[in-house]
Parts: C-alpha cells; sequence; structure tokens
C-alpha cells in the first residue's frame, strides 16, 4: 500500500549552540495540538528554551503562548523574505 501525502511538514526542535537535533516531527502540517505536544514534551524533558524561530503561523504562534509564553519568538528571515516578495510582485499589482 503506498501512501502519498498532498501536504508535508517538518518540525524540527533544534539545539542552536552544538547543532544537535532534539525532535523531529513528519505531519500534514502545522497542526496546534500536535505542536503543543512537542513543546511540553521539550519542557518536560528539562530542556531549557531561550528562543524559538518560526514562520510564523498561527497554529505554532498559539502553542508556543499556551505552552511557554515568556521565550522570545522570531520570525524565519526565509519566511520573511518570501513574503516580502510576494507583497512586491504579486499585491503591489493590484
Amino acid at each position: 500500500m503506498l501512501l502519498i501525502l498532498k501536504k508535508f511538514c517538518l518540525l524540527a526542535y533544534q539545539d542552536d549552540l552544538d547543532g544537535y537535533t532534539q525532535l523531529i516531527r513528519f505531519s500534514d502540517g502545522e497542526h496546534y495540538v500536535e505542536i503543543k505536544e512537542d513543546l511540553d514534551n521539550l519542557i518536560r524533558l528539562g530542556l531549557q528554551l531561550e528562543s524559538i524561530t518560526t514562520d510564523g503561523h498561527k497554529s505554532i504562534l498559539k502553542a508556543i503562548k499556551k505552552s511557554i509564553s515568556d521565550v522570545k519568538v522570531q520570525r524565519c528571515l526565509v519566511h520573511i523574505q518570501r513574503m516580502c516578495l510576494l507583497w512586491l510582485t504579486r499585491l503591489s499589482q493590484a
């Protein structure tokens, strides 16, 4: 049986200091319940989360706010660049 996912999402939780990947999740999207579960598990394991870099998806931001509201959150530069290109090309012509 072959399973084909039309939408694929990889969530990687990585230590910025040593580059060690703490957790990887393969999913069909950025789902609040899954992301909150991941964050809660990382905290339960004793990890000290200082900052999170994200694409800014609403479900991720909501999970962060519910699990660890005092962590620093920043937007991924690649996603910022993509959004700027979209604004400058497609949306500016409207």
